[in-house]
């Protein structure tokens, strides 16, 4: 068991706390050796950049909260930490694949909380919106579109009004950001197999952000976003830290 820092003040002295009383020696003294998990000390963001990190070698990821919101995380208990972790649960995440293309060729990225694409200029965004090979809106017009994993519909989504999904709901939900047309639009909860197609019209003249977990894109023309069929994460939360209790909560803030 190693930790992984993000280098704040706060998980600096974490980082000193654990190391001391612990013994626990940050991953980059790890020399070759395949940890059997990482502790994780940051804030939300940093939880999200060590599960992509760790993916290909699906270490499980003990996140420890030295951040603000802390959804993805651990409460420090200084005195009990050990048996927190033994006491851990391990989550299997889904993983987004978003296909981004622009003037050069295409970009894979993945995500675990949420792609999405947001009106960059003070001209609305006008997207078209394709699911499965069938056209949903030839033209959608405002400032952006959130495609959100259940993980991930705690998050951008449901600040924007999106529905927050239970982690069993084999499904992935597709919301709007202050769309203009069409009217009635707000989100739509789709099959977990379903894939997304976003082409940016007029490019040019109304460019968007693309982002995949606050990696940022500039340029995009068209998307292709699913779930990755061959990629997850694993995350672990102590008894007391349920990631379904955290979700069902979410949904009656």
């Amino acid at each position: 068991m190693f930790y992984s820092s993000s280098g704040s003040e706060k998980a600096t002295s974490v980082a000193a706390l654990i190391s001391s009383r612990y013994g626990i020696k940050c991953i980059d003294a790890s020399e070759g050796v395949k940890p059997s998990m990482i502790l994780a000390l940051g804030g939300d963001g940093f939880m999200l950049d060590t599960l992509r990190n760790t993916m290909e070698t699906q270490i499980p990821v003990y996140g420890i909260n030295c951040g603000n919101v802390g959804f993805l995380l651990n409460k420090f208990h200084p005195d009990r930490l050990l048996e927190d972790i033994e006491s851990a649960s391990i989550y299997t995440l889904p993983v987004l694949s978003a296909e981004l293309f622009d003037g050069n060729g295409s970009n894979v990225v993945n995500a675990i909380n949420d792609c999405y694409f947001l009106r960059s200029h003070t001209k609305a965004a006008k997207l078209g919106i394709m699911v499965d090979g069938k056209i949903l809106a030839e033209n959608f017009v405002g400032d952006g579109l959130i495609i959100s994993t259940p993980t991930g519909s705690t998050a951008y989504n449901s600040a924007v009004g999106g529905a927050v999904l239970s982690l069993s709901s084999n499904c992935i939900i597709l919301t709007g950001i202050n769309p203009f047309t069409p009217k009635g639009f707000k989100s739509l909860v789709l099959p977990r197999d379903s894939t997304i197609e976003v082409k940016i019209h007029h490019h040019d003249r109304r460019p968007v952000i693309a982002a995949a977990d606050a990696q940022i894109f500039l340029g995009v023309e068209r998307a292709r976003i699913s779930i990755d069929k061959k990629k997850t994460v694993s995350a672990l939360f102590a008894a007391s830290e349920s990631l379904h209790k955290k979700i069902m909560m979410a949904q009656f803030r």
